[in-house]
């Protein structure tokens, strides 16, 4: 309760100082009264799906990596093979070579420029399973 006190404080003490920080004397306000849900949702930065604006940021980046990755790595004809390929090499490199990367902060010298860098890369973004049919839609 003593974070409630102190954001309570703060928000008083900056309601006057200019109209943007009287807006975020507002929404702590808000927030605090119970009148949303989130911090998020009361700055408005809850968008589609109700996804917070830090996981959709994640989520895009993660998008624009596997994107990349069959880009460069997956020459399958048609965009379902593209993305029974990226499917299957997403499921191999979680089972098989992530239980032994996780741990590590930076990609290793030695899978760098490889397919198992990349994924390394797309893995340290988000490493949440992802469906056929979504990556279907997102290398379209």
């Amino acid at each position: 309760m003593r974070a409630v006190a102190r954001l309570r404080r703060v928000a008083t003490m900056i309601a006057d100082l200019d109209p943007d920080c009287a807006w975020v004397a507002q929404v702590i306000d808000r927030r605090l009264a119970g009148e949303v849900a989130s911090l998020d949702a009361a700055f408005g930065l809850v968008r589609r799906g109700g996804l917070s604006l830090p996981r959709e940021i994640q989520n895009d980046r993660r998008n624009a990596v596997l994107r990349e990755f069959a880009d460069r790595f997956l020459h399958q004809v048609t965009p379902s093979a593209r993305a029974d390929a990226l499917a299957k090499e997403l499921f191999q490199f979680r089972s098989r070579v992530w239980p032994r990367l996780v741990a590590r902060e930076e990609c290793p010298p030695d899978l760098i420029g490889t397919r198992h860098g990349a994924l390394f890369d797309l893995f340290k973004i988000d490493d949440t399973p992802i469906g056929k049919k979504q990556i279907s839609r997102l290398i379209g």
